[in-house]
């Protein structure tokens, strides 16, 4: 007599919290953390939609234990400031890490930036400790308090500003190539327009790495030349 099919679900008792966690990150990134669904996770790890439930009651509670780790994932992909290095070069490299970290993984950037905050008091404390760390380097580099953190707060805005902007131009399917985008404008009204996009490519956007490039620079040159700070550069 033939013996009995093996069954490839996993039992309820082998799957843990965190390998649940590793399936919803795999399915968000296909379908995005609003489109990800309890019995999408299931589907994916073979197992039955009350083997998920046994964990989280619901997918909001799901979500939120997300947030939690990518608030965490993205903090220890970050730089940390070193005893002496100068600040300029400390922070244009934190924020160029902190866009790729975002770009290379969207639904990092939906947990984080783009859905209204979700992750525990915990996760909060382990970021705004994160900014502690960097407020406190740039305070023993010359900076006053309020000033160190405007000029953080400033870089942090506008890169996630970028970063969001991308992430929603690819979600709208918004177009990229420069003929498509060229029929956005009234050429005869918007002559500036029309030859920038004609002969410099810029992004109609706003989010290419000209523009971010740019934008950093003139951040970084605004917290070099701020009158409160004297920086062991020198540049201050």
């Amino acid at each position: 007599m033939a013996g009995r099919p093996t069954s490839t679900r996993r039992e309820r008792g082998s799957l843990s919290t965190e390998d649940i966690l590793d399936a919803a990150f795999a399915v968000a990134g296909t379908t995005g953390v609003d489109g990800m669904s309890v019995p999408e996770v299931a589907k994916h790890m073979g197992v039955g939609v009350t083997s998920i439930y046994w964990h989280f009651r619901k997918k909001d509670d799901l979500v939120r234990s997300m947030s939690d780790r990518a608030v965490r994932t993205v903090v220890a992909a970050l730089p940390v400031p070193t005893t002496g290095q100068d600040v300029r070069e400390f922070l244009e490299n934190y924020f160029r890490q902190l866009r790729d970290v975002h770009r290379r993984n969207d639904v990092l950037t939906d947990l984080t930036w783009t859905r209204i905050r979700s992750y525990s008091l915990d996760s909060t404390h382990v970021l705004y400790h994160h900014i502690e760390v960097i407020l406190e380097f740039m305070i023993g580099a010359g900076f006053v308090p309020l000033t160190a953190w405007n000029s953080f707060s400033t870089g942090y805005t506008f890169t996630r500003g970028v970063v969001v902007g991308e992430r929603i131009q690819h979600l709208n399917h918004s177009p990229i190539l420069r003929d498509t985008v060229s029929k956005l404008l009234d050429h005869d009204t918007m002559p500036i327009l029309s030859e920038l996009l004609s002969n410099d490519g810029i992004m109609l956007a706003m989010v290419s790495d000209t523009e971010f490039d740019h934008g950093l620079r003139l951040i970084l040159d605004g917290i070099v030349a701020s009158g409160d700070a004297r920086l062991r550069s020198g540049r201050g």
